[in-house]
């Protein structure tokens, strides 16, 4: 597909999302809106500081190319239309919705205009808080709690989506070394898996690691595992 082409299916969709969105009742709107906001909010929650920075960023840096994209035509006719719509939003508001609306808008904007002695007052009270549910968890709760985030800075760093405590296929690294899994679950607490390339087996079949020897399936072979070089060595 040339890039024309990609451009013209792109502004294609756009218009037929637009349309989709026109189609859809006050209800509707204000639903997905509410169901936004709460997926938005519950990645936030799970995410490391740095992270959210990184994401705003990242979102920041979209909206302005989006914007940079569009003709001036464009942008004041999407400027009609944000008005447009939220007019009519705000007409079928209830009073109390739209009095907590406003409050939140209120406190939005004294947080950002808030001195820096309150935010230092605002924050060491969240670290308070945080301290004390890190305190109310037992040992278990933290363990697990420490794995997850050792879970997530490992799948960043390999940039794979993979699901905590969920089966996967590994691979093998390039140079013929065998790539060990660092995750495990419940059920193989002592055991990781890898794959060995050199051996006839099924595509779902793989090898199973327990202290440092490989287990072929129908245990017809082991391998010892020199944790220094990462060579798996023959010994039947």
């Amino acid at each position: 597909m040339t890039p024309s082409q990609l451009s013209r299916v792109r502004e294609e969709d756009k218009e037929r999302k637009r349309l989709q969105r026109a189609k859809r009742s006050e209800s509707q709107v204000e639903r997905d809106r509410l169901q936004d906001r709460d997926r938005a909010r519950a990645r936030r929650a799970v995410m490391h500081p740095g992270e959210v920075d990184i994401l705003r960023e990242y979102n920041r840096v979209s909206h302005k190319n989006r914007r940079d994209e569009r003709s001036s035509d464009q942008l004041e006719q999407q400027r009609h239309q944000d008005a447009e719509a939220h007019r009519e939003r705000r007409d079928g508001m209830p009073d109390e919705v739209h009095q907590t609306i406003r409050e939140q808008n209120t406190t939005a904007r004294r947080a950002h205009v808030m001195p820096d002695v309150d935010r230092q007052a605002i924050q060491e009270q969240d670290t308070a808080a945080h301290q004390a549910a890190r305190d109310a968890m037992t040992e278990e709760e933290h363990e697990r709690h420490k794995e997850a985030e050792r879970f997530r800075c490992r799948s960043r760093q390999y940039q794979k989506g993979l699901s905590y405590y969920e089966d996967f296929d590994p691979s093998i690294i390039p140079g013929g070394r065998h790539y060990f899994s660092r995750y495990t679950d419940d059920t193989q607490e002592h055991e990781r898996i890898a794959t060995l390339g050199s051996f006839p087996m099924k595509p779902t079949e793989a090898a199973v690691v327990r202290d440092w020897l490989v287990f072929l399936p129908l245990a017809v072979l082991q391998l010892s595992y020199d944790a220094s070089t990462g060579i798996l060595d023959s010994s039947n």
